[in-house]
């Protein structure tokens, strides 16, 4: 009865479903692939996630979603390379997306491009994930990167230049020039995938081809790194590589993930006082607390948590929420603020609810935290995340193409997902049940959730009742939904 009456209340104020659906369909035919392309992968996960609600009720929707998203999901691919402004971890999300629904090959080989290039150039030997690169080197932007045609003409074999030519769509006069630069430099080519198509002859010829490139380019003067790691966007490439190891079942991005997160609670967490700082460069800290951090790192570790099932990621996200609300929930309002309480040189304290090149701390928060209070079962913060949603009803309602996360919490919170429940056998056995019992799509945006394990561990004490009191003596596979009595 308190769920029905909630889902009506927000509907009421939201309205209803289909019309929401709606609103964002024709905001995204009218605006995703024009120049706006900062959250574009948001909004392609959210596509994903309605796809999976919408799989009951409205079959014509669903046909129609499923062209839609195909057609974005073609865009992203195609505009990968160019897509300079955002992070590697917000480019994965483009590429597993493009994989996650089962139909894009070239997702799955784009988002292991984007991991080899991050585990190889941008990782601390320790774990910890670096923040950036220079785009320019010796003085002029794309040096690094750029090819001339003539400069490929001369390195590689005539077979192996046909193909790449081709392939690239390499020309004479280039497609980059540095127009800031009082003397930029001529011919440049800003390689990107042009024509996909080659033959299994063609595929060897272009990977010989690339590998004398790289060759080549470990000898030229690479761009400045920017070595600090900062606690929110390793949370976004922890998430990331997380959800990456599942579903193109790489065990070792989940080793770096864990990897990652062993760095980030020995240098940014201080497990006396509970306290996440945000930064981290040559064995210093900073002192700035940032609502970023924990909640992007919160997300992250929730992730892992789904992939591992291990316990530890379970407590250690509990501390974190812990922490995320004591600094910067509003009690009174709702919604989470940027900057924690009594941060002295602050006029006041403000909000974001706006998905951009990076997600709003504001919105990551919020579904996180509907997120553990599911597999918590934990009502407290349930409401917390409520709360945080109603604050937003009337910004949803009139503009919900700004805020995507918002609109998946939403989603979860109105559509519960299925819960599965494995119970006996070792740890190593029940995660590739989840990992290998679960289609891709599902397991990626949330169809169906992850399981949680019931065992005998400590963390296990923390999973939702409902999920602990399915399991069967005899050990059996059961999934429950709320609502509905739990099938074996």
């Amino acid at each position: 009865l308190y769920h029905a009456a909630l889902a009506r209340s927000v509907e009421t104020s939201l309205g209803t479903g289909q019309a929401l659906y709606t609103a964002l369909e024709k905001k995204l035919r009218g605006d995703i692939a024009g120049p706006d392309q900062n959250h574009q992968y948001q909004m392609i996960e959210l596509l994903c996630n309605l796809y999976h609600t919408a799989r009951d009720k409205n079959f014509a929707f669903r046909a129609d979603l499923t062209g839609f998203a195909n057609k974005l999901l073609r865009s992203a691919e195609e505009r990968m390379p160019q897509l300079t402004k955002l992070k590697e971890a917000d480019k994965l999300e483009f590429a597993r997306a493009a994989y996650g629904q089962g139909q894009h090959d070239m997702g799955d080989k784009v988002a292991r491009e984007l991991v080899r290039y991050v585990l190889r150039d941008m990782t601390h030997p320790e774990g910890g994930f670096y923040s950036a690169e220079d785009a320019d080197s010796e003085g002029h932007e794309g040096k690094f990167y750029c090819w001339t045609k003539a400069e490929l003409a001369k390195l590689l074999s005539a077979e192996e230049f046909k193909v790449a030519e081709r392939y690239f769509g390499l020309t004479e006069e280039g497609n980059f020039e540095d127009h800031s630069h009082p003397q930029p430099l001529k011919h440049l080519n800003v390689l990107s995938i042009v024509d996909p198509k080659l033959t299994d002859a063609e595929a060897k010829l272009l990977a010989a081809a690339k590998a004398k490139m790289f060759a080549v380019q470990r000898k030229r003067v690479r761009p400045h790194l920017d070595d600090k790691i900062l606690a929110s966007w390793n949370g976004l490439m922890l998430g990331a590589l997380a959800r990456a190891s599942v579903v193109l079942n790489e065990p070792s991005y989940l080793a770096a993930a864990e990897k990652n997160l062993a760095f980030l609670q020995a240098k940014l967490w201080d497990a006396k006082t509970k306290t996440l700082y945000h930064r981290w460069r040559d064995g210093a800290r900073d002192t700035a607390q940032l609502l970023d951090s924990h909640a992007y790192l919160l997300d992250g570790v929730l992730h892992l948590y789904e992939a591992t099932l291990d316990a530890r990621h379970l407590e250690f996200a509990l501390q974190l929420e812990a922490a995320l609300t004591a600094k910067f929930y509003d009690a009174e309002h709702g919604g989470f603020f940027q900057s924690p309480a009594g941060a002295a040189d602050l006029l006041f304290r403000t909000k974001e609810d706006y998905d951009g090149a990076e997600p709003s701390g504001n919105n990551v928060a919020t579904a996180a935290v509907l997120k553990l209070s599911l597999i918590t079962d934990t009502k407290a913060m349930r409401e917390r995340a409520e709360k945080s949603l109603r604050l937003y009803a009337e910004r949803l309602q009139r503009l919900p193409q700004a805020c995507p996360n918002l609109l998946m919490a939403l989603d979860t919170l109105l559509h519960e997902p299925f819960r599965v429940v494995i119970a006996g056998g070792k740890a190593g056995e029940q995660r590739a049940a989840v990992s290998h019992g679960v289609p891709p799509s599902s397991r990626w945006w949330g169809g169906v959730r992850p399981a949680r394990r019931c065992g005998t561990a400590s963390g296990d004490r923390h999973v939702a009742p409902r999920a602990r009191a399915a399991t069967s003596s005899r050990g059996r596979h059961r999934r429950s939904r709320r609502g509905r009595p739990a099938r074996t």
